[in-house]
């Protein structure tokens, strides 16, 4: 990853009014082919866009921040009896901690047939995140389609290898690839952290990168946090989060594996992660990025799509395993 750099986040001030070309709402969405066609220019132009999301979304958003407040909250031996980060049908399951406990991160997955992986003993955390998780799937293969007709592209190139909305493209017993990841930072700090942290004018708690998914969606943090390189002035870094309340937007960005399969007509968004002081003068983060990932095993073939039409932003693949590029494109997106 690249060196920390400054935080420019400064209080009071509102990044939204520049970003107004960049917000959008998904019902409107779904209804209007301009406001559409507004999102996929943004989507290629920025590489992310903001989204004003229904009030049935929003409403389990704030309860998962909730329950997610309480895990992170409890005793270390619980937090860690979850199961540390392992393999479970070749996907990356479980929980972690960076920094000493600075960052906090617990990796779920939706298991068809109901329920969610893994099950960190908070009553109704589970079945909120498997309703997040169909929810986040479907609005994911919902945006790759209209990204991809915006392209001229159809969609199954971009689907081939992303489970369905209910993962009925699974057997029993199994889980999804994309992941709903449940994030705090500076929740429970060593005293001498937290006084590296008081040094800096804010605090760079994950440094830039882009993600190696096809999109992102992110639901507006606790506080904000989460920044984009403007690709128009590659010094600067933009706010994406200031002025939007938590739990009623999301925002969408490209991940590499979209840059890869579109030719680069879509750009994996390069972003940070700064964590800055709450309401009660904490240096605290609460964020629930779901990453949208094809199943390991599967694989990517644009051969057949590229024989009906060529001259298509569509990368030529024959028979490429999935886990096989995305180890590629780890390396990338950490550089």
């Amino acid at each position: 990853m690249n060196c920390c750099f400054p935080w420019l986040w400064e209080s009071g001030k509102s990044e939204l009014p520049k970003l107004q070309d960049e917000l959008f709402e998904w019902d409107h969405l779904l209804e209007d082919a301009h406001h559409r066609k507004g999102f996929c220019n943004a989507m290629a132009r920025k590489g992310f866009a903001l989204l004003a999301i229904p009030g049935s979304l929003q409403e389990n958003i704030g309860q998962m921040n909730g329950l997610a407040e309480k895990f992170f909250s409890r005793p270390r031996e619980e937090r860690c009896a979850v199961g540390r980060l392992r393999l479970y049908r070749n996907k990356v399951i479980g929980y972690r901690e960076l920094g000493g406990g600075t960052a906090r991160f617990l990796e779920v997955h939706a298991l068809a047939g109901g329920g969610a992986i893994p099950n960190p003993k908070v009553p109704g955390l589970v079945k909120l995140a498997a309703g997040l998780h169909q929810s986040f799937q479907g609005m994911a293969r919902q945006l790759l389609t209209w990204l991809a007709e915006d392209q001229g592209l159809p969609p199954d190139a971009l689907l081939q290898c992303i489970d369905e909305e209910v993962l009925e493209n699974l057997e029993d017993g199994d889980c999804s690839a994309s992941v709903l990841r449940l994030c705090s930072y500076g929740f429970e700090s060593e005293a001498d952290i937290l006084e590296a942290e008081r040094q800096e004018e804010g605090s760079v708690v994950f440094d830039e990168h882009t993600d190696s998914s096809f999109l992102t969606l992110a639901a507006v943090g606790s506080v904000p946090g989460l920044q984009f390189r403007d690709p128009s002035h590659p010094e600067k870094w933009l706010h994406v989060e200031s002025g939007l309340a938590q739990g009623k937007y999301v925002v969408v960005f490209v991940g590499d594996f979209l840059e890869v399969l579109t030719k680069g007509a879509f750009v994996a968004a390069r972003h940070r992660v700064c964590c800055s002081e709450d309401s009660e003068g904490r240096r605290r983060r609460f964020s629930m990025p779901f990453l949208v990932r094809g199943q390991p095993n599967s694989i990517i073939d644009t051969t057949a799509f590229l024989a009906k039409e060529e001259g298509m932003p569509l990368l030529r693949l024959e028979g490429v395993k999935y886990s096989d590029l995305r180890q590629f494109l780890d390396l990338k997106g950490d550089r």
